[in-house]
This record gives structure tokens, C-alpha cells and sequence, in this order.
């Protein structure tokens, strides 16, 4: 007998246990309802570093989940349309928030040359310094051509990607100065003008001026990859 009622009073004690679980589990619930919450976007899987996010890959990438306000992560994000295009500056977790910390746009220094380079085209460096390179008057984003010493225009249309070495180009980005000592330029060009631009330094030995145009001229040219080389003058 003693044994039935043990086994009552245990089964009693574990319902009223489950009673209880159940009550605070409303209660809890109840509260957060009535709390404030944003809506914020949530990695649905991992992502690692360097990734592109693209608004098409958005629906299996990502879900948006109301997060109550006290938990939100600083700096997060509700919108694709806030990160479409950027790239991805290090790793995240699947259930992870996104913050604008993790994400960096693709032209900025932070993300690397090769996010600035469109499909089909490369970085190419060239020596460039005094005269040679217009005496420190070139910046980044101008468009140059290349002479030769028998006065053949050799390419044109080129632009300057970046100007000095990275290291020069950090120096003087973290001092707020602009560049105007240089020995070297990089070029945006396209994959297949690379071997040309090569084989001319060589047959020339060096021996080639860079002209820069004027800022309205390139302007004025169509985005994409317009470089080549230039017809040869008779």
C-alpha cells in the first residue's frame, strides 16, 4: 500500500512540476509579446569571409525574424537593399544577426583590388615616376595613354586603378594626403591587353611617356572595358 501511494504522490509532484513549466512558459511568452521588437535579418546559414551578397541568392542566404528590442545587435540590418552588393568582411554563423560591421562595400579599400575589377578585367602595373609620369599629376580614377618614343600612340584610354605602391597608398590614405610621389601605376585593363602592354615594355625598354587626359574627356567615354590599343599613326 505504502508502495501505490509513493507512486501517487510522485506522479502528482511530476504534473504539478509540468503545471508550473507550462505557466511560466505563458508568462514568459506573454512578456515578450508585449515588448517592443524590430525586425531584423538573419543569416540562415554560415557565410565566410569574402563572400559577395547578391539580392538574387537573399531568399536562401537569409530571414528576416523580430527580434525583441534589448537583444537587437548593434548596427544590424532589415533590408538586403542595405548590404546588396557588398561583401562580406568576416565570417557569419548560421542564427547570427547581421550588423553592418561584418559587411564592407565593394570599391573600398578594406574589400581588396580584385572586388574593383569587373568580369574580364585585371590590375596591371606599370613603372612610372618623374616626367615619365607627369611629374605627380596623375591620380587615381584619370585616364592616361601610352606614347612611344617614335611618337606612336601605343594605348589609350587606360585607367588608373591605383597610384603609387599599396603601401605608399595606405601611408598617405591613414596620413589624410593625397599621392603625388609615385614610381609605379596600376591600370584597369582588359585580360587580353595585359600580354601587349607587357611585350611594349619590353621593345621599348622602358623607354615610353604616359599622357593624361583632361577629366571631361573621361567623363564623358561609356563605362565597361573601352581600353585598347590605339590605331598607328602613318
Amino acid at each position: 500500500m505504502k508502495r501505490v501511494y509513493l507512486i501517487a504522490l510522485i506522479v502528482a509532484l511530476m504534473a504539478g512540476s509540468a503545471t508550473f513549466a507550462f505557466a511560466k512558459q505563458l508568462i514568459d511568452s506573454s512578456k515578450i509579446e508585449g515588448r517592443a521588437t524590430e525586425k531584423v535579418l538573419v543569416a540562415l546559414v554560415d557565410i565566410p569571409a569574402g563572400s559577395t551578397i547578391n539580392k538574387a541568392d537573399a531568399e536562401e542566404m537569409f530571414t528576416t525574424a523580430d527580434i525583441v528590442v534589448d537583444f537587437v545587435t548593434p548596427g544590424h540590418i532589415s533590408d538586403i537593399e542595405q548590404i546588396d552588393g557588398s561583401v562580406v568582411k568576416a565570417p557569419i554563423l548560421a542564427n547570427e544577426q547581421l550588423s553592418k560591421t561584418k559587411f564592407m562595400a565593394q570599391n573600398s579599400d578594406e574589400a581588396g583590388l580584385s572586388y574593383n575589377l569587373k568580369s574580364g578585367e585585371v590590375a596591371y602595373s606599370i613603372v612610372a615616376s618623374g616626367v615619365q609620369g607627369v611629374d605627380g599629376y596623375i591620380q587615381e580614377g584619370d585616364s592616361i595613354d601610352i606614347l612611344l618614343p617614335d611618337g606612336n600612340v601605343a594605348f589609350e584610354d587606360l585607367e588608373v586603378l591605383k597610384v603609387a605602391t599599396n603601401q605608399e597608398s595606405t601611408d598617405a590614405r591613414d596620413g589624410e594626403k593625397t599621392v603625388t610621389k609615385y614610381t609605379s601605376f596600376t591600370l584597369r585593363i582588359s585580360r587580353d591587353l595585359a600580354p601587349d602592354i607587357y611585350k611594349m615594355e619590353n621593345d621599348s625598354n622602358g623607354e615610353f611617356k604616359f599622357v593624361l587626359h583632361a577629366k571631361i574627356d573621361s567623363q564623358t567615354q561609356d563605362e565597361g572595358i573601352d581600353n585598347g590599343e590605339a590605331e598607328p599613326t602613318e
